[in-house]
């Protein structure tokens, strides 16, 4: 599992170093926000300060993904006719809403688990966030789709 993630970052990064090149400013500013929210608002689960801020700054960067794939939908006016584009349509707010889910009602906010600042309600709001930028990008897809044939 650690070995993994390790494992996938050169592969991640000669995948990206095109866009991160174009936009290297944008990329800084984007991570220096998401570890400022993360270092503000962290669950003390793994004991590890710098774990347990890397767990919600993960979180921080999929609520920005969200609003990058809402804001893919938007903008791109042709879409391919591809199943696997509709298949991730379909599949990323079912994802979302049981991790949404999860955050509402499964995972019972614990006073002894905040490590600083208000960590359950920025991942409940955030989670629920990102469900609607999903389903938000699902409706857009879905609703072109008819309204081509």
């Amino acid at each position: 599992p650690a070995a993994c993630e390790v494992a996938v970052v050169p592969i991640l990064f000669a995948l990206s170093r095109r866009a991160l090149a174009r936009a290297p400013f944008a990329f800084a500013t984007v991570l220096a926000l998401a570890a400022t929210l993360a270092s503000r608002n962290f669950l003390f689960l793994a004991g590890d300060l710098a774990a347990d801020c890397l767990f919600m700054a993960a979180h921080c960067l999929d609520l920005l993904a969200a609003f990058a794939y809402l804001a893919r939908s938007v903008l791109i006016e042709r879409r391919s006719r591809d199943v696997s584009i509709g298949f991730a349509h379909l599949l990323m707010p079912v994802q979302q809403a049981v991790s949404a889910y999860y955050w509402l009602q499964a995972f019972e906010a614990v006073p002894e688990l905040v490590g600083a600042g208000v960590p359950f309600e920025a991942l409940q709001i955030g989670n629920c966030i990102t469900l609607g930028a999903y389903l938000g990008a699902s409706a857009l897809f879905f609703a072109e789709a008819m309204d081509s044939h």
